[in-house]
């Protein structure tokens, strides 16, 4: 968890009219020689908009879902078909909006970084207002997507929106991976900009890793006493009927499965409360 001190940012109504603005203002173009212009590749220019509205957010659904395939780090989390729903219904009575930052390719607006953010008031008990990726329940990985082809100027122009358009004195990267290439590229960025930040606290997760087998997989992880249990528990279930194991395959009907599950919950004491 990296937390960094920038102070924030301007306020655009639409990314793709402030793209097009981009695009016709001489002002905003930097004059380059000839023998520059030759040696590098043109640096992509960024627009930065603060979405607060989920049905304005719906518009970018298709160009979210290329991002993830794109992104830098994976996070599944703030992809669109599992942050939507959780914007929805758990996002009530917060301070939340999701940044975008855009670019225009071939006159076209393509979405290169999506921040999901909520603002408090407190930071550590602390009157001290902050930024923070938005961590709802069921959200155990903060890593902002950003496309991995121009990873660097996204994430310049959104440390740019902190410093001029936030109005916030502070801004926490939490629940970060901390050996992934946005942190790495983070820490570059805010070295290159001589950002003051600091790191508040670490910890290891744990991870699978599969083996080459199941079973290898699960002498090697469960202990004999628990998978001693185990047995002994699925010998009293069979009691009360037969046991039967299934797996869910690649090719499976995902939808079917769901259906029952939520059939299968309704059913219980869940359902009648």
């Amino acid at each position: 968890m990296t937390p960094i001190d920038i102070y924030l940012v301007h306020e655009v109504k639409t990314a793709i009219e402030y793209c097009k603005r981009i695009m016709k203002s001489k002002s905003e173009i930097a004059t380059i020689d000839a023998a520059q212009r030759d040696a590098a590749p043109p640096v992509p220019r960024m627009s930065v908009v603060a979405i607060e509205d989920l049905d304005i957010l719906e518009d970018y659904v298709q160009a979210w879902e290329n991002l993830a395939e794109e992104a830098l780090e994976v996070n599944p989390f703030y992809e669109p078909w599992m942050l939507m729903p959780a914007l929805r219904g758990l996002a009530t009575r917060k301070n939340v909006r999701v940044v975008l930052v855009l670019t225009i390719d071939r006159g076209e607006p393509v979405l290169c970084g999506v921040f999901p953010l909520e603002r408090k008031a407190r930071y550590k008990g602390l009157p001290v207002a902050v930024l923070r990726p938005w961590q709802h329940l069921y959200c155990p990985l903060c890593t902002p997507l950003i496309r991995a082809s121009c990873a660097r100027e996204c994430l310049d122009a959104f440390l740019d929106w902190l410093a001029a358009e936030a109005r916030c004195p502070l801004m926490e990267f939490n629940l970060i991976s901390g050996d992934g290439p946005f942190y790495e590229l983070l820490n570059d960025c805010l070295t290159k900009r001589n950002g003051l930040s600091f790191a508040s606290e670490s910890y290891e997760r744990a991870l699978f890793r599969p083996m080459e087998t199941a079973d290898i997989y699960e002498r090697a992880s469960i202990s004999v006493r628990h998978r001693q249990d185990m047995r002994r528990r699925q010998r009293r279930l069979s009691e009360l009927g037969r046991v039967e194991f299934d797996a869910l395959e690649p090719d499976g009907d995902v939808d079917k499965w769901i259906e029952e599950f939520l059939q299968l919950e309704v059913s219980s004491w869940k359902g009648k409360q």
